[in-house]
């Protein structure tokens, strides 16, 4: 820590030692606290009813994305997207998607993600700059998705994955499979790491979900 030096230094200079350094001390201390409460405060939180558990899990869609300052093919991000959705099943402790939303996971169900991505035409997807998905976007999405029975769904839309920042861009969706209406959703981001485009962009998605504060009323 390089602080109580140069305060030391700083106060011996105004000849009231231990007075300033204390007091500097304090002062630093405090503004300490105040980063810690805005970064808090900054955190997302999704409300989620009562009733919404027993869900059944989707997976990552990725027919939304945009991928920024990234010239990989196309090719290897489609690898990627399967790949990331595997992870739920072959590594199920680390990316425990019912521990991270406190809820249960009563299905899991990647077919039709899996579709959508392969389908997925990334020669528009490559934008400038990130442009995020608003709330009428992501529920005009969620009312085309091909779901059938009812229940509660879940699924992750992922938004932007930009590789200038280091971040990607997700979405997490409660949602009634039978009507396709939105129950909860929250928008999330976090840092990518890792090599290759499945372990940096899982790694994204990952600390973007860790990052979310579940409520139960």
């Amino acid at each position: 820590m390089i602080f109580p030096p140069i305060l030391y230094i700083f106060a011996t200079y105004n000849g009231h030692t231990q007075y300033y350094y204390t007091m500097l001390r304090n002062i630093i201390l405090f503004i300490a606290l105040l980063s810690g409460i805005t970064v808090s405060a900054a955190g997302k939180s999704i409300m989620l009813p009562q009733e919404v558990d027993n869900v059944t899990f989707y997976g990552v869609d990725f027919s939304q994305v945009n991928i920024v300052g990234d010239d990989a093919p196309d090719s290897q991000y489609l690898q990627a997207f399967r790949r990331i959705n595997d992870l739920f099943v072959t590594e199920p402790e680390k990316y425990d998607i019912a521990r991270y939303l406190r809820t249960h996971i009563a299905r899991y169900d990647f077919e039709m993600v899996a579709a959508v991505n392969a389908a997925t035409d990334l020669s528009r997807a490559r934008p400038m700059q990130a442009t995020l998905l608003d709330k009428e976007s992501l529920a005009a999405h969620i009312s085309r998705l091909p779901v059938t029975g009812d229940g509660v769904g879940l699924i992750i839309i992922a938004d932007c994955l930009d590789k200038t920042r280091e971040t990607g861009y997700f979405h997490i969706l409660f949602f009634d499979r039978a009507t396709r209406s939105v129950i909860a959703q929250a928008s999330l981001s976090g840092k990518a790491r890792g090599f290759g485009l499945r372990n940096h962009w899982a790694r994204a998605m990952l600390n973007s979900i860790r990052s979310l504060r579940v409520v139960r009323p």
